[in-house]
């Protein structure tokens, strides 16, 4: 995929995440409610130290700690890091 064709789909992308933004935010508005982000609410708590560095912006640190809870390997930690970064986990 060159260039060009790269960034006329990520342009798409970014126009239908905005529709759906806008949806969003007319079916809160219609309903009356109120949306409050709360990152971070559903990691299990031995991983909270993992998601505190993540939010310092301490990406390696954070994967050094899940290796060290986890006892995982470098690419299976840096992957759950990415999940739990992407709030995925």
């Amino acid at each position: 995929m060159d260039d060009k064709t790269l960034n006329e789909h990520l342009s798409r992308i970014a126009q239908a995440v905005a529709r759906l933004e806008r949806k969003t935010d007319f079916i809160l508005d219609h309903l009356n409610l109120t949306y409050v982000d709360t990152p971070g609410s559903n990691i299990p708590p031995e991983l909270r130290e993992v998601y505190a560095l993540l939010q310092q912006g301490k990406k390696l640190e954070a994967i050094k700690a899940y290796r060290i809870l986890t006892k995982a390997g470098f690419e299976a930690a840096r992957a759950a890091v990415d999940q739990i970064e992407m709030g995925q986990v």
